[in-house]
């Protein structure tokens, strides 16, 4: 029997650094047969890695109608959802309309491609003015007459005005119902 990184050191010197049974007994001191039954034994092998290649290929079939696609999606974005395109259905138009010769699956990937470059994943930050605030939270300890406190304060701004508070409470953080005891500083 062999212990697990002996197991390991066989896996890696065949697979990774393709040195040959004969080889990997020698050096590691083992038999022949016992280095043949742990590379055979069933067990997942430590494999070299594989590397996909970044560049896309180019797609001359798809090309061609990926303006077309990208017209149709653009279209029916303000759709209710249950009228959209399926992917299928959009494959089946290019070909009854537009003699597409290329297989289903390449025209699925590529509206999927599409709609996921289409989608905004973010808010934008622009209100009316009065419309909306937004307030930064932080902590801080301020050392007053040699004693450290901490405050808590809230740093609200809007596109007109800017304010911050500052709490004062023995825990270090704002009351949710009492609003008397922080100082306001308007900028």
């Amino acid at each position: 029997m062999i212990t697990m990184a002996q197991y390991y050191d066989i896996q890696r010197m065949h697979f990774r650094e393709c040195k040959s049974k004969r080889t990997i007994a020698k050096e590691l001191k083992i038999s022949r047969r016992t280095v043949k039954k742990y590379l055979t034994e069933g067990k997942k092998p430590l494999r070299p890695p594989t590397w996909r290649s970044i560049k896309l290929r180019p797609a001359p079939v798809i090309e061609e109608v990926r303006p077309l696609i990208e017209k149709w999606i653009r279209e029916e974005e303000s759709a209710p959802v249950k009228q959209r395109h399926t992917r299928k259905r959009i494959f089946e138009r290019l070909v009854t309309e537009h003699c597409f010769t290329g297989a289903e699956s390449t025209v699925r990937k590529e509206v999927g491609r599409i709609r996921n470059k289409i989608k905004e994943d973010y808010l934008p930050l622009e209100f009316q003015l009065g419309d909306n605030i937004q307030c930064d939270w932080g902590q801080a300890q301020i050392t007053l007459n040699g004693t450290q406190k901490r405050f808590t304060f809230c740093h609200e701004h809007t596109q007109n005005y800017l304010q911050t508070r500052i709490y004062t409470t023995k825990a270090g953080y704002p009351p949710l119902a009492k609003r008397s005891n922080y100082f306001r500083i308007s900028i």
